[in-house]
Parts: C-alpha cells; sequence; structure tokens
C-alpha cells in the first residue's frame, strides 16, 4: 500500500546546501522524500520510468538530477536494483516508538542484497547509537526499546563500510547502438518488350545462351525479315 503522506521539514527550502544546487536537483530531493513510493526506512525500490510519469520529467533530466544530488549526498540511485537511498533521512524523520522500529527494521531487511542494504542498514545503525538508553527529558524514565530492537536487529555501525555509495549516472549513458539500414531494393527496369525485371537479373539473362527450339532451323544469309514472315502476319490487302 503506497503511502499516504511523507514529512519535509521547512528547512528544505532554506538549507544553504540545497539551495545551492539546481533547480531540478531540488524537487527532485524533495521528490524522493514525500512521493507515494517512497517508505518510512528512507531506501525503497523505485523505477525511473514511474519517477518519470510522476514529475513529467524525461530520463536524462531525472539522471541530471542524481548527478547533482549525490556529491553531498542527499540521494542515491542504485541503477542495477532500482533503489532510493537517502542519506540524511533520520534527521527529519525519527523513529517515535518500538512500532516504528519493528517497522523499519522490516523494510529495510526486505530490500535486495546491495550496497544501497548496506549503507541503509549502517545509517540506521548509527542512528540508534545516538539514541538515549532512556526515555525522558533527563534519561531516567522507561528503557528505550526502540533502540534495543533496533540494536539486536542490526547491532554497532560501522564508521566505514568497504562497500561505496552506488553513484549512478557519473556520465552520460552510452547510445544505444543503431540498427544498420537495410539496402534498398534494386529498381525494376524494363529493358524491351517482355524483358521485365531487375538490372542484375536482366544481365544474367543476356549472358544466357537463347533457347532453340529443336525443330527451328538456323537463319540464312539472305534471309528478309519482312519477306520471310509468316503468313498470318501479313497485311492483306
Amino acid at each position: 500500500m503506497p503511502r499516504a503522506y511523507g514529512k519535509l521539514f521547512g528547512d528544505s527550502y532554506t538549507h544553504a546546501g540545497l539551495r545551492a544546487l539546481p533547480e531540478d536537483a531540488r524537487n527532485l530531493f524533495r521528490y524522493l522524500c514525500t512521493c507515494t513510493h517512497s517508505t518510512a526506512a528512507g531506501a525503497y525500490a523505485l523505477s525511473l520510468e514511474y519517477l518519470c510519469l510522476d514529475l513529467q520529467w524525461g530520463i536524462e533530466r531525472v539522471r541530471e538530477g542524481f548527478r547533482n544530488l549525490y556529491p553531498k549526498p542527499y540521494a542515491t540511485y542504485e541503477e542495477g536494483f532500482q533503489l532510493v537511498f537517502l542519506p540524511g533521512w533520520w534527521n527529519q524523520n525519527p523513529i517515535e516508538n518500538q512500532n516504528v522500529a519493528i517497522h523499519v527494521s522490516k523494510l529495510i531487511q526486505a530490500l535486495p542484497e546491495s550496497a544501497t542494504k548496506a549503507h541503509a542498514i549502517n545509517s540506521l545503525a548509527k542512528y540508534a547509537a545516538s539514541l538515549p538508553d532512556k526515555l525522558g527529558r533527563k534519561g531516567e524514565g522507561k528503557e528505550n526499546v526502540a533502540k534495543r530492537i533496533l540494536f539486536e536487529e542490526f547491532g554497532d555501525p560501522s564508521e566505514t563500510l568497504s562497500i561505496p555509495l552506488p553513484e549512478a549516472f557519473k556520465t552520460h549513458p552510452i547510445p544505444m547502438p543503431t540498427k544498420e539500414p537495410e539496402p534498398e531494393p534494386e529498381p525494376v527496369v524494363v529493358r524491351r518488350l517482355g524483358e521485365i525485371g531487375t538490372q542484375s537479373e536482366l544481365e544474367a539473362q543476356s549472358t544466357r545462351p537463347a533457347a532453340v527450339s529443336a525443330n527451328a532451323k538456323p537463319p540464312t544469309e539472305d534471309f528478309d525479315p519482312v519477306r520471310d514472315q509468316p503468313a498470318w502476319m501479313k497485311r492483306t490487302a
């Protein structure tokens, strides 16, 4: 079931880093934070076709937006798995209780094994480590069950991961190979009455020996085509 809404804090319009980005990159980031395809985990599957359809953008415009979002990074896209990851997700979407912690854990574990999943787990583990052990203003209240659930699920965070963040669309896409044009058909020509065909066919025919009937007589040297024509071809007075 798609999300009904997503959080977007007001400082997304005044944040110095975001304001320095091109307008398309800013709009793409806000879309990724709030679109119906997103989840509470800040990492989710999203095909470029859906993204282009929602934003009414061309594919190259989307690629350029991700290229501008990556250096911080504000968002990444893993092309092989079609996965979006928002590294700063937990700064604006804190886990409020143990039920949310359980839900988020399931969402992340359901991701395919990928660089995105590895970084999503580590990001959540870092966030969990920053949570207080106990609730309350002075940390004297009940146990923070959400922290315990996340720690039991993901353990301690790693300072550095051997798998780099997926960087999509680093360069312009390689154009698809174009299909070689098929040769145009040879035009049909009429050389003489009764001889119809392509030029190569007519040339081949001209090199063949003419078919001779078994009863045909060889022409004589004094053959006259008018005088010796068949009787039925002669005009009558």
